[in-house]
């Protein structure tokens, strides 16, 4: 049995594998340059274009091959690939590459508003993070953090916070970590 016999040639295969792995790479870095904040909650809107993304790179990774064999090969290229870049994430160079840093939107209790845009956070999300988080005044908070993950996290005021939630948060300096809330 040959690898043609399935509908797809050892050409069109590398194919599907060089294409997969570009548009990751793309991915990757437009993440990088948009910053965190495309990764966080989504609206409504937001799942639909998601959905809409998926389908058109789905088609652009398998071109002419709409069949089992091509479509397994484009899975298998892309779950090889997430499995290579958490073993990149393992060691502190690659992973700074790789991962946004986590970013100080809010510090006791002062907005930082260069920080917002920098990271494409729109004001109203910070105010309706603050409401579901039970604040009923900015000067509550003690820190607000745009994650890594793209969503956003809240300490309220109230007690010492230990220094190592705040190790290598952008935006908060050494003398914000040791002081007390």
């Amino acid at each position: 049995m040959r690898f043609n016999e399935f509908g797809l040639t050892w050409q069109a295969a590398l194919t599907v594998v060089l294409t997969a792995v570009g548009l990751y790479l793309l991915y990757i870095i437009v993440v990088r340059l948009l910053g965190q904040r495309v990764l966080g909650t989504m609206s409504s809107l937001d799942v639909m274009v998601v959905i809409t993304m998926g389908a058109v790179l789905g088609r652009a990774i398998l071109g002419d091959s709409t069949d089992l064999l091509g479509g397994s090969i484009a899975l298998l290229t892309l779950l090889v690939i997430q499995a290579l870049f958490h073993q990149l994430r393992r060691w502190r160079s690659t992973e700074a590459l790789l991962r946004n840093a986590p970013l100080a939107l809010v510090v006791d209790g002062v907005v930082h508003e260069a920080n917002l845009k920098r990271a494409h956070v729109d004001p109203q999300d910070l105010w309706a993070r603050m409401r579901m988080a039970g604040v009923h005044d900015p000067g509550q908070v003690a820190l607000m953090v745009l994650e890594s993950t793209g969503q956003i996290s809240l300490l309220h005021k109230g007690g010492a916070i230990d220094p190592r939630l705040t190790e290598g948060i952008r935006g908060v300096d050494a003398s914000d970590r040791a002081r007390p809330n």
